[in-house]
């Protein structure tokens, strides 16, 4: 991941007019080097061990730069439960685009904006991004790049259906994917 964010470095500064694409397009990169980083195997002591493997965790470490030192700006509540390489990255994915458009167009732009995340486990894990005391949102007919990264992430990789509620007091998510596709 550190490899291609630096090709697309080079590429932003061989071609600057892109820049903007180029640097949302790094971000996703560096998140899911987090993400991929956060539960790969480590070795140490020559042996290879596990890092991380909880949702609860990986969404600290990936969220982390969107609290701006204050840890209510996004809360987690409901269970944790264990996740993998495989379903880690279009997990990532998934919560970094939200987060992303809440920092540039929802709840995270305004100073007393909110996001509360619940995670609702039972045959199905449930996944609920909430957004309050942002701006005013509203459906759009087009389906800009990164929502179709959302629902690639959540349909495709991890064969899970997801449902986006555009309210008067913020976006509102729910995924809903196999439990079996959180980790092996």
């Amino acid at each position: 991941f550190a490899v291609i964010g630096g090709l697309v470095s080079l590429t932003m500064r061989e071609h600057p007019e892109m820049a903007d694409a180029a640097r949302d397009l790094q971000d996703r990169i560096l998140a899911l080097g987090r993400a991929h980083d956060y539960v790969r195997l480590h070795k140490g002591h020559g042996m290879a061990r596990p890092s991380h493997s909880s949702l609860r965790g990986m969404l600290d470490e990936l969220l982390r730069p969107y609290q701006n030192g204050d840890s209510t700006r996004i809360t987690v509540s409901g269970q944790d439960l264990r996740i993998d390489d495989r379903s880690a990255t279009p997990l990532a994915l998934f919560f970094h685009e939200l987060a992303t458009n809440a920092a540039k167009y929802g709840a995270l732009s305004q100073p007393g904006g909110r996001v509360a995340i619940l995670i609702e486990l039972g045959e199905d894990v449930v996944l609920r991004w909430a957004e309050r005391g942002g701006p005013a949102v509203a459906s759009s007919p087009e389906r800009g790049f990164g929502a179709t990264l959302v629902q690639m992430s959540i349909g495709r990789q991890l064969g899970g259906s997801l449902d986006m509620d555009w309210l008067p007091g913020g976006i509102v998510v729910e995924a809903r994917i196999p439990r079996s596709a959180m980790a092996r």
